[in-house]
């Protein structure tokens, strides 16, 4: 069976549920290169709750990684 692609495309603010349900759904996710264009999932000080880890640290992490 084929499946037909499917194209997201980011036009202003994607945030957290909404974007996370049918944006990463997609097999190619395009975002406008645009003031006021932006994806945003989770706050940094949620993130480190969540991890249990401070935000200076995973953002020390996330540095590392690149």
């Amino acid at each position: 069976m084929s499946r037909n692609p499917v194209v997201a495309l980011v036009v202003g603010k994607a945030i957290s549920g909404g974007f996370l349900a049918h944006g990463l759904q997609a097999h190619r996710l395009l975002a406008l290169d645009a003031p006021g264009v932006m994806v945003h999932a989770i706050p940094k000080e949620s993130a480190a709750h969540i991890t249990r880890r401070s935000v200076r640290r995973r953002l020390a992490e996330q540095w590392d990684a690149s």
